[in-house]
């Protein structure tokens, strides 16, 4: 599985997306670091092949759940004539411990300075991640229901990724996770 990974870095590293250029290394010691050997993957809608990782099958079952019942609430929720879908990535999703999540110095690729540098329980990265990809990261830390808020708040950053004509901010990321938690 790791090899695999790490072929797939090496394949994509010298794509840019958004104009930028993926630190293999970075991805790599990532992977190396946050225990992830289990995978779940599933085709939601026709454009969106996800993938989760996480250390035990039961956990990245249970999280592609969730990813699958945002994912359903989000297109609902953000139809409309003004929105249509411009980019196509493939989504992945990692389910990892807080502590690898907020080390700063091994998550080299996410976007400290706009959270103040301070800890962050989950992120969506769609600029540094490798090839046509976007990547979510989670913390174990919540507890289940908080999971799930968490996850339907990062798949509304995804979305905003792949729409037009849909405000990127995390006011509506936070209104769609308002929304999604009112639906059970």
């Amino acid at each position: 599985m790791r090899l695999l990974f790490l072929l797939i870095l090496f394949l994509f590293s010298s794509s840019t997306v958004h104009a930028n250029e993926v630190d293999t290394d970075a991805w790599i010691k990532f992977y190396d670091v946050a225990n992830v050997s289990v995978k779940s993957e599933k085709t939601i809608f026709s454009w969106s092949k996800v993938e989760v990782y996480s250390s035990s099958k039961s956990e990245s079952d249970l999280i592609m759940k969730y990813v699958e019942e945002s994912m359903i609430a989000a297109r609902a929720y953000f139809s409309s004539s003004s929105v249509k879908r411009c980019d196509s990535k493939e989504l992945r999703v990692f389910f990892i411990k807080d502590k690898t999540l907020n080390d700063q110095n091994l998550m080299t690729f996410l976007a400290w300075d706009q959270w103040a540098r301070l800890d962050i329980n989950g992120a969506y990265e769609g600029v540094y991640s490798p090839g046509r990809t976007g990547s979510i990261f989670l913390s174990k830390t919540p507890s289940g229901k908080s999971v799930r808020k968490l996850v339907a708040h990062e798949i509304a950053h995804y979305w905003q990724d792949q729409h037009c004509g849909l405000r990127n901010s995390e006011i509506t990321a936070r209104e769609f996770e308002e929304h999604f938690v009112k639906l059970r």
